[in-house]
This record gives structure tokens, C-alpha cells and sequence, in this order.
């Protein structure tokens, strides 16, 4: 969807405090798989290194949180780090 277009830093903050109220609302159906997807594509948008320095440290602080979430792995390695660079 925001492959053409930049995702607003505001809409961005939104889909990110709806992921972290999805699991911890639904802690028994938590999917950190689906929960990496949605960090990895975000990081697929346009500007994506932008719009997330952008974000305010709250803001930074819930992707830390779903980043801290996700199983030791490959995948979460890839991602803290990736996301390392973009929210210093």
C-alpha cells in the first residue's frame, strides 16, 4: 500500500500501537511471525527510515517492545538491528 507513497509518521504510530494492543490484548494467540511481517514490511515502504525517525520516543519505545516480543532468532536479529539504525 505505501510502496509509492511515504506512510505518514502519525498513520505509522497508529498501526504500531494496534499491533502492540493486539498482543498484549490477545496474549494466548500472540503470532510473533505475523508480528515480525508487519515489522518487515514496514520497513519496506517508502521512506521508511524517515518516517520512523520521525516517530516520537514513545512512539520508537512500542516498536522496541515488539521487537523485545519476538523469539530469539535469525528473523529478530535481522530486524533489531535493521530497526537499530533507523530508531537512534
Amino acid at each position: 500500500m505505501f510502496k509509492r507513497a511515504p506512510i505518514e509518521p502519525d498513520d505509522l504510530a497508529t498501526l504500531l500501537g494496534a499491533i502492540r494492543s493486539n498482543t498484549q490484548e490477545e496474549v494466548e494467540k500472540f503470532e510473533p511471525d505475523l508480528v515480525a511481517e508487519y515489522l518487515q514490511s514496514v520497513l519496506k515502504t517508502q521512506g521508511a527510515d524517515i518516517q520512523l525517525g520521525m516517530l516520537s520516543d514513545s512512539e520508537k519505545e512500542i516498536v522496541r517492545q515488539l521487537l523485545a516480543g519476538l523469539p530469539a532468532g535469525t528473523v529478530s536479529k535481522n530486524l533489531q538491528a535493521s530497526y537499530r539504525k533507523v530508531l537512534s
